[in-house]
């Protein structure tokens, strides 16, 4: 809308859930934080949305938001790698309905492909320095749980140019061989 102004009544209302404070940014944007909602809920939940610049009367809204279950991280794999490694990350609730769901590793932000609800892929992003420890989250729209624990990603050099020696060995294995960076 165009007609908010500030006021310290301005409220949100999620649906039947609970009606939060807003805050004003212009005459055209609010802001609010969406409520906590039961820890007991396994499933997506779905609530509209409206604005009230008193706290008692809310403007008729389409607008739609919805609740679902915390996004857990429980494992990566690999844990390390270079820019163009495709990590597998295991955890829960990587529900595509909530939006779109992105890596974030260091500072880079990547779309993940979701595979299913407890796993997803991402591609590890160009780094500027390489044998780097960083941190790699999840995030719905660009935004991540402040709950959420990240996982640790090392960033290691990329391999080039391996020579292996010898080159052949018994069909008993046994063979020792060495690899060498050129």
């Amino acid at each position: 809308g165009n007609s908010f102004f500030l006021s310290s009544l301005i409220a949100c209302k999620f649906g039947d859930v609970a009606i939060v404070p807003a805050d004003f940014i212009s005459r055209n944007q609010l802001s609010c934080t969406s409520p906590e909602v039961s820890s007991e809920i396994e499933d997506l939940m779905e609530a509209s949305i409206q604005v009230s610049m008193n706290g008692v009367d809310f403007a008729p809204s389409s607008a739609r938001f919805h609740f679902g279950p915390p996004i857990k991280l429980i494992s990566i794999h690999p844990d390390r790698g270079h820019p163009g490694t495709q990590i597998a990350v295991n955890g829960t609730n990587f529900h595509s309905t909530y939006g779109t769901i992105v890596c974030i590793i260091g500072n880079n932000t990547i779309r993940a492909k979701v595979l299913s609800s407890t796993q997803l892929s991402c591609i590890a992003p160009p780094q500027e320095v390489e044998d780097t420890l960083t941190l790699l989250s999840i995030g719905v729209d660009h935004h991540v749980d402040p709950k959420l624990v990240p996982l640790p990603f090392h960033y290691i050099p990329k391999l080039k140019n391996v020579s292996i020696k010898p080159c052949s060995g018994s069909f008993r294995g046994g063979t020792l061989l060495t690899a060498k960076g050129l």
